[in-house]
This record gives C-alpha cells, sequence and structure tokens, in this order.
C-alpha cells in the first residue's frame, strides 16, 4: 500500500474506522499494537463522555482490530480496502399484525480486492464457517451453513487505489477490483409476546476466545425482546391462570386456547421447575391443574406454557403469604395510632379475637374483618359487656364527621354514637329504628342523652335524647315524646299518671294548625304557636268526644282538667265541662251554667 493512503472503511457494528480514527492515516507507518493504542485513547474519552453509540462503536473497533491482529478472520495478510473486520448484522421488523415479525440476519462472506498489476498479491478476507442458532422464547430455530444462505456478489473497482505492493516491496501503477459477497437468512415469527427474549448464537465466533462473543452481531445486545406491535390475534395460542395470586403449596389450574391438537404442553413455574404437563384437545384447547412450589416465597413469577408446535406464553402469578393475625392486628393498631401491644392475641366468642394496645384495641370478628375499639365508645362498649353483650362485634370501625363532632360505630347490635356535648350512649332496636325514621342525630331529636333506661311500669323503657326522648313498652309500643306535649305528660306524671303510655306519634293538621298524640288514657292537645298543651281523659273527655271535639260548639281545652268540689272540671274555648260525682254537666258560652 501506498504510503500516506487514508485508511479505508473498515464496518464494524455500522460504524466505521473512518469516523472514528484520525485521517489520514498511514498504514505501512504504524504497526497493529499502534493502532490499537490510538483507538484506546480515543474510546476512553468517549466513555468519560458517556455517549452510548460511540462507545459501542468504541468496543467493537477494539474488538475487530484485536481479530485482525490475532488472524482470526482467514486469509488477512495486510491492511486494505478487502480487510474488513466479520460481524453478522441482526435486524427485527415487526410484521403488520400483532406478535407477527421477520429476524434478518446478514453478513459479508467474502471480500476480495485484486490489482491491475499481476506483481501485486490480491487481499482476501473470508467469513469462518458455520451456523446461527436463534432462540424465539423457547423455539430454537437453526440456520443452514453460512455458505448455503441467500447471497449476493457485486464487484466495484475502489477509486482511491492507483498503486499497489508488489511482493518485493515496491509500489506500481495499479487500479484496484474489489469483491464483495453478503449472504442473508430469515426466520419469520408470528403470536409473539412482547416480552418473548430473541437470543442468537454462532457455531464459530471468532469472538469468543477474546470474551467478547456478543460483538458479532453488530451491537445488538443479547439476549433482546421481541417488539411490540399491537395486540395478539385471537387465534393466537393463549393461557390463563385460575387463582392469579396463592400460597406456596396451593392448587392453580392452567388452561390454553389456540394450540395445535395432540401436542403435549409443558407448565414451567419461573421458566425453571416444570409443574406438570396436558394434552391438547381436538380443539385446541387444554386444562393442566398443577401445584405452586411449596418453596416459592412471596413476589411475582411467570407461569409459562411451552408445546412442541409453539413457542412459550406466560402470565404472572403472584405469591403471597397472608400475615399473621397479630401481624395484621399490630398494622391497623399503627393505621389508628393506638401505640404499643400490651397484651398477646387472644380468642373470644364465636371464633373472635381481640388485642390491647397502649390506647385501645383491635377486635377481630368471627368474619375475620378487623375493628378499631377505643376511646369514649370503647368505654361504653365495655359498660355493654363487650362482645358478650347487646351490642354484639363491631361491624364498623369508628366513623367521624357527623353534626357537631359526632362520632359513631356500628356494631351486630345496633350502634355507639359520641359526641362532644353528650358523650358516648348505645343505640338498638325499635327506638333505634325510630331514631332513624326522623333523621338520627340531624332530625328532631339531635344526639341521645341517655343510654336506654328499663325497669318502668308494665314493662316500659326509653332513652333520652337532646330534643325529647323515645318511650316504649310492650302494650303500647315506641313512640316520640317532644316538646311541649312531652313537658304536659310530665306534669301528668309520665307512663305512672292517668296517661299511661303514648300511643301514637304526634299528629298535626288539625283545624287551626293544632296538633295532638294520643296516650293510653287519653290525648294531650298542642295549639299552632307551641305555647300550650292541654291533656284530655276520663269522662270529661268522652262528653268532649260527643260534642265533635275541637270541631264541636266546645273548640279546644284550655288547660288540663283541674279539681272542683266533689269532682273535676275542665275549661274549653267556647264552654266547660265538669264532672261530679259522675254526673257530667257540658255548658257552652252564652248559657246561664258559663260564668
Amino acid at each position: 500500500m501506498q504510503s500516506g493512503k487514508p485508511m479505508p472503511r473498515v464496518h464494524l457494528l455500522r460504524v466505521n474506522y473512518w469516523e472514528i480514527l484520525p485521517r489520514p492515516f498511514p498504514w505501512p507507518n504504524v504497526s497493529h499494537a499502534g493502532v490499537f493504542t490510538s483507538i484506546r485513547f480515543r474510546c476512553l474519552g468517549d466513555l468519560l463522555k458517556q455517549k452510548s453509540a460511540r462507545v459501542r462503536a468504541c468496543l467493537a473497533t477494539l474488538a475487530g482490530l484485536a481479530l485482525l491482529a490475532s488472524g482470526l478472520v482467514t486469509g488477512i495478510e495486510q491492511a486494505s480496502a478487502a480487510g474488513t473486520s466479520w460481524v453478522i448484522d441482526l435486524k427485527v421488523a415487526p410484521g403488520t399484525v400483532g406478535g407477527s415479525g421477520t429476524i434478518t440476519f446478514t453478513t459479508q462472506t467474502l471480500s476480495q480486492e485484486t490489482f491491475s498489476d499481476p506483481q501485486c498479491a490480491s487481499l482476501n478476507q473470508t467469513a469462518p464457517e458455520g451456523k446461527v442458532a436463534l432462540y424465539v422464547g423457547d423455539v430454537v430455530y437453526t440456520s443452514p451453513t453460512l455458505s448455503q444462505w441467500s447471497s449476493t456478489t457485486s464487484t466495484a473497482t475502489d477509486s482511491a487505489v492507483t498503486t499497489c505492493q508488489t511482493t518485493a516491496g515496491t509500489s506500481v501503477p495499479a487500479t484496484a477490483t474489489v469483491i464483495r459477497t453478503t449472504a442473508t437468512w430469515s426466520v419469520n415469527y408470528s403470536c409473539q409476546q412482547p416480552w418473548n427474549t430473541i437470543r442468537a448464537t454462532y457455531s464459530n465466533n471468532p469472538y469468543a476466545s477474546l470474551g467478547i462473543a456478543d460483538a458479532i452481531w453488530g451491537g445488538v445486545p443479547m439476549p433482546s425482546f421481541i417488539p411490540s406491535n399491537g395486540a395478539l390475534p385471537t387465534s393466537c395460542p393463549a393461557m390463563t391462570l385460575s387463582p392469579s395470586s396463592g400460597l406456596p403449596g396451593s392448587p392453580l389450574t392452567v388452561t390454553g386456547t389456540g394450540f395445535k391438537p395432540t401436542d403435549t404442553t409443558t407448565v414451567h413455574f419461573n421458566n425453571v421447575s416444570p409443574l406438570g404437563s396436558a394434552t391438547v384437545g381436538g380443539d385446541g384447547t387444554f386444562t393442566a391443574k398443577v401445584t405452586v412450589p411449596a418453596s416459592a416465597s412471596d413476589g411475582t413469577y411467570w407461569v409459562s406454557v411451552s408445546s412442541p408446535s409453539f413457542n412459550t406464553v406466560s402470565s404472572q402469578f403472584t405469591v403471597a403469604t397472608p400475615p399473621t393475625l397479630a401481624g395484621r392486628m399490630d398494622v391497623k393498631a399503627a393505621q389508628w395510632v393506638l401505640g404499643a401491644a400490651t397484651s398477646p392475641v387472644t380468642a373470644i366468642r364465636n371464633g373472635g379475637f381481640y388485642r390491647n394496645y397502649q390506647y385501645g384495641a383491635i377486635i377481630s370478628a368471627p368474619s375475620q374483618t378487623l375493628y378499631v375499639s377505643h376511646g369514649a365508645i370503647r368505654n361504653e362498649w365495655a359498660a355493654l359487656a363487650f362482645e358478650n353483650g347487646v351490642m354484639g362485634y363491631p361491624t364498623t370501625d369508628e366513623v367521624g364527621g357527623l353534626r357537631n363532632g359526632g362520632v359513631y360505630q356500628n356494631y351486630e347490635g345496633g350502634a355507639l354514637l359520641w359526641s362532644p356535648a353528650t358523650g358516648a350512649h348505645e343505640s338498638l332496636g325499635f327506638m333505634r329504628a325510630l331514631w332513624q325514621s326522623t333523621g338520627f342525630e340531624n332530625g328532631i331529636l339531635g344526639y341521645p342523652t341517655s343510654d336506654v333506661v328499663t325497669g318502668l311500669r308494665n314493662g316500659g323503657s326509653y332513652q333520652n335524647y337532646q330534643g325529647g326522648a323515645i318511650v316504649s313498652s310492650p302494650a303500647s309500643g315506641t313512640h316520640l315524646s317532644t316538646g311541649l306535649i312531652r313537658h304536659d305528660w310530665q306534669v301528668n306524671g309520665f307512663e305512672n299518671g292517668v296517661l299511661g303510655y303514648p300511643t301514637t306519634e304526634i299528629v298535626t293538621g288539625l283545624n287551626n294548625g293544632w296538633s295532638y298524640q294520643n296516650y293510653q288514657g287519653g290525648a294531650i292537645l298542642m295549639d299552632a304557636a307551641g305555647t300550650y298543651a292541654s291533656a284530655t281523659y276520663g269522662p270529661i273527655r268522652a262528653a268532649w268526644l260527643s260534642t265533635g271535639f275541637e270541631k264541636g260548639p266546645l273548640g279546644y281545652p284550655v288547660g288540663d282538667p283541674y279539681p272542683v268540689p266533689g269532682g273535676t272540671s275542665q275549661n274549653f274555648y267556647y264552654g266547660r265541662i265538669t264532672d261530679i260525682n259522675g254526673a257530667i254537666t257540658i255548658c257552652t258560652a252564652g248559657n246561664a251554667c258559663w260564668r
């Protein structure tokens, strides 16, 4: 080669030495070691600058020069246009259908430069014969030997060459002809998931002995992956897992569709452990019942199915060992800031459990659902005998955000409520149902101010609220007691007086906006303005009824009945009724009896 000739283009990983080395570069004056050193320092600079494409080019160039220097590519006599570093170019081209595409391998099998002057020896480079093994998922494709690949040959004149070097070492005028043969081998794939790997090896890889076997693939890292190009057709093999998560050692059902009939499918766990196999039916489906490895720890794994006629399809399975009950309780206690545990997990009624903490407890109901129990509501629950009492187990955590800062917690037998103004109290049974019908704490009654009080006359009970009370007895049912009517009932001795228990709610819509509430022994009426209420009962009420109540000539009562000598009397808007020793006198305004 003539001194001063620029270094020829040397193709490796689609990067030319010409683009890396200083130019012009006088090959005769520099040894292989000098070239290697020059490139090494240029590459070191690129590595420090972290330019990935440039770095890959540098590494490939170093590999190529090392290959040239060691003579692993046959036919190398001296550096020239024919002296290129050999690679196999790998390209993956996605197809038009999801999961399909083509993998193509291209390489130069011959590079030969001949000179017009016969005194100059030709320069030749031939590729080492071998086969490509292509792994797509778990399927292996093997190429023919390199010499049997489809090939094309091109011939061109190297216009940069004007002289050549004879075997005697002298330069003579000459032209150069370059002959190159390029070979290709392709594999078409289909029904491939984008996470399936692509890996290739070459049976006679000249880079393997240098410890850089992947340098043969033109810069494509191994393994590579199938590119994503849309959803797979429904005709492609597919699999489902039932369930998709479970414990170590738990049963797992794997079903598949779209497989080749009569094929034997193999189920693998995490691409390592074979779990079992199944034969594909005539409709292309199979079912395999396998077991999750008992040694599997918590995490996400791939369960895959392979068959002789198709590559692997995979689906994720999560191994999740449930935490212990104590661990679950501790997590919930931390969420509610209950402090450190102060007791072990302790069994209670009907398969429940509790664990105490510094500022409360966590309760495991028989359903194994965890609930918090703390503060004033817990104290009220304790007063009602915890889960052994009328409330039973909680069915919710505490729920805040109620009117005036209230909080409630539901239980099997009702609820417990707390507000800053009223404290914590129970709400259960018919009384709770009636309170609900009024709008709970947002209605006329507001929050309860007492628990349910029992032991009243004839088995009665009551519960006080901010706006009144709810009163219940077996004979009269459960009813509200509010406002001025409640006050008049109190004046008449509540359930122990002549009226007994209420038998209706307050009824509105009477003449002039009045309202009433019936009782076992009579009724109480209230004017529209709510300024006064009057009770009616006994023979006087019966006599008033005979006149047509408020629609009769007497109108509404004014005040409760009052004692007179020998009996009782009650005033009305337009008269009076008197009971003297059982004799009833009805006196209307304007009569002689009306004074």
